[in-house]
């Protein structure tokens, strides 16, 4: 008997990772520091889990729970990946555009419900996610480099992967996949294989802007210890008398204290202002 990728299987395995993945990201939101847009990518985490979770029970819940329902969960989760992101760098948002799409998006499972046609709604999918990908990559290339003062290309590469992967299952479907099958369970176990590491990755991308909020944390830990470290080496000095405060406390003549921690002796003098000012006769 030949062995078949079950697309149901596959959904469950990635519910299963993106609830343990939610409450990850639930524990971090009460347990640390988060910046604006963390609680936007927890929430689209939960609508990612969501969504995979009403096309694993494909044929046992009403089609347009698991067809319609499912998907706009999973447009909605991704919008919002985009969205967390913009608000994290403090980029523009969009959205008027965002919700446009999601309109549209909504309107075209309910057509295909009505109406299957296996390709088309694969296509309408992965140009959509494409799309937030590559939205995603140029935010990123972006926004690292104005937080961290250098483009995080690993991240930004991990966005243009999923793109590429994106189109590529587009352009095999489009060209190999036979126009009879109307069941996406049926599609078979290339791009049931191609769906199951685009998922997977999908799961990686969050994983990494967790961590994109822990770099964020440990930079700005780093730059304030930088500043306490600086400003520690400043000494009050007093503007009148010019005697400076140490670190316990006591006022020391400039001098004094200068030659006792530098081994500087000093000698006294006039510079030529205050001479020609004090004593203009022994200057004429």
């Amino acid at each position: 008997m030949a062995f078949t990728l079950d697309i149901r299987s596959i959904m469950l395995f990635n519910t299963f990772l993106t609830v343990f993945l939610a409450f990850f990201m639930v524990y971090s939101l009460k347990t640390q520091k988060t910046y604006p847009g963390y609680l936007i990518w927890t929430i689209s985490s939960i609508c990612l889990g969501s969504g995979t979770l009403l096309i694993s029970l494909r044929n046992f819940v009403p089609p347009f729970v698991s067809i319609v329902i499912a998907n706009i969960l999973l447009s909605f989760c991704y919008i919002l990946l985009k969205r967390g992101t913009e608000v994290f760098f403090s980029a523009k948002t969009h959205s008027l555009i965002d919700g446009l799409l999601m309109a549209l998006f909504a309107c075209s499972f309910v057509y295909f419900t009505i109406n299957p046609d296996i390709k088309l709604r694969i296509a309408t999918i992965l140009i959509f996610n494409s799309y937030i990908f590559s939205c995603l990559a140029v935010i990123l290339a972006r926004g690292t480099a104005a937080v961290f003062e250098k483009t995080d290309f690993f991240l930004v590469g991990e966005m243009l992967l999923m793109v590429i992967l994106a189109l590529i299952m587009l352009f095999s479907v489009h060209l190999f996949c036979s126009p009879h099958i109307q069941d996406i369970c049926k599609i078979g176990n290339v791009y049931s294989f191609q769906i199951m590491v685009i998922s997977s990755l999908t799961v990686i991308v969050y994983l990494s802007l967790i961590s994109l909020n822990n770099r964020k944390l440990s930079w700005e830990l780093a730059r304030s210890e930088k500043e306490s470290s600086e400003l520690r080496k400043l000494l009050p000095i007093c503007s009148h008398c010019r005697k400076i405060r140490t670190k316990t406390g006591d006022w020391h003549d400039f001098d004094r204290y200068i030659s006792s921690t530098e081994a500087i002796d000093f000698t006294h003098s006039f510079c030529d202002n205050c001479a020609e000012t004090l004593y203009p006769e022994l200057m004429d």
